[in-house]
């Protein structure tokens, strides 16, 4: 159940989408790397705070998000196929 927390440039972008199944900062070089992740981790822990029952929510929205490359794989072959 914990949430995670990314940078937008990373490659888990593709599966945690910021205030559904996770928290998301841009973060394009290490200064405003570490500056927006301290603002993201202040907001993450305000909205903990703040809103027990959506995180609730956002940590079940988490659980249930697949993230093996079963399905990218599947979807990547459909492309291949439409080509």
């Amino acid at each position: 159940g914990t949430l995670p927390i990314v940078n937008k440039i990373g490659g888990l972008t593709d599966t945690v989408n910021d205030m559904y199944n996770g928290f998301v900062f841009h973060g394009a070089n290490r200064l405003s790397t570490e500056y927006n992740m301290i603002r993201c981790i202040e907001k993450v822990i305000s909205y903990y705070n703040e809103n027990k029952e959506a995180w609730t929510t956002m940590q079940n929205n988490a659980i249930k998000t697949r993230f093996s490359w079963t399905e990218c794989a599947n979807q990547y072959l459909e492309l291949y196929k439409k080509l």
